[in-house]
């Protein structure tokens, strides 16, 4: 009897012990997973993510003691056109408004010009996610603590503590991650429960500018045979004057510029 009870006693105890252990590895897996910034998601939650209506753009940030991550995702490919040519900023405001001051901007605006198709047949025969991909280089950074600059452009992917990373899936939807240090942003102290806001943008595009419209140079003159009474003078030349020309139209705007924020707290 006296053994029996021993037995059950240690079978109970390691009972305990080996519950105490799941709770302990479940408490453990509760906490935020760290990210990877490689520009393929497989880390992030996908119920995580908020929507854009209009753009179709999916969305998502999360932080740890150190660090805010932003994540995006992008399916619709003339979006991802739109954006490698007209532009996109990821504002941070702090005090949790509607303030663009802070932002990394990724990819950068272009000129109009540079949409145009390139000549070579390499360039030609390239994928769209390759052509995407070669416009898609720099970054630009401004309003981050500890700037040296007031605006700062710097390749995107290169070794920084502020981190971008962006690449596509076989399905080619285009990802974007961020990472950003907390103490680039505010003192890390004060940040802890407090409630900031991430606004995306995307810029206006703009059409091609048109080609200016032929003028007459200035003293030229267009004559026409004209019947003249006899003993009268000469007819008087016409003269045809470029001041008061046209100007060249401005740029054509293609897609206005859309505009849109979500509320973070950070723990």
């Amino acid at each position: 009897m006296f053994r029996f009870t021993t037995i059950f006693l240690h079978f109970l105890l390691l009972s305990v012990t080996e519950a105490s252990d799941v709770l302990a590895n479940n408490a453990c897996d509760t906490l935020p997973y760290k990210h990877t910034t490689n520009g393929e998601l497989d880390d992030w939650d996908p119920a995580s993510f908020d929507i854009h209506e209009l753009s179709g753009i999916r969305f998502a940030t999360e932080n740890d003691k150190e660090k805010l991550y932003i994540a995006m995702y992008i399916i619709d490919q003339s979006v991802q056109k739109r954006i490698a040519q007209a532009g996109m900023q990821v504002m941070i405001d702090v005090k949790g408004k509607k303030r663009e001051s802070t932002y990394i901007e990724f990819p950068v605006k272009k000129d109009p010009l540079s949409e145009m198709p390139a000549p070579d047949l390499q360039a030609q025969n390239q994928s769209f996610t390759e052509r995407l991909a070669a416009s898609m280089l720099f970054l630009k950074k401004k309003g981050f603590k500890d700037q040296l600059q007031d605006i700062e452009m710097e390749l995107a992917g290169r070794a920084s503590d502020i981190m971008l990373s962006f690449g596509w899936d076989e399905r080619n939807v285009l990802y974007i991650e961020y990472e950003i240090p907390l103490k680039r942003i505010a003192a890390v102290e004060n940040l802890v429960g407090k409630e900031i806001t991430v606004g995306f943008k995307l810029n206006a595009q703009e059409s091609l500018p048109l080609p200016p419209k032929p003028v007459t140079p200035i003293g030229s003159f267009s004559a026409r045979l004209v019947a003249v009474p006899a003993g009268s003078g000469p007819p008087a030349s016409r003269t045809t004057s470029t001041q008061n020309a046209n100007p060249a139209p401005a740029n054509k705007i293609l897609q206005p510029q859309q505009l849109f924020w979500m509320k973070h707290v950070l723990n």
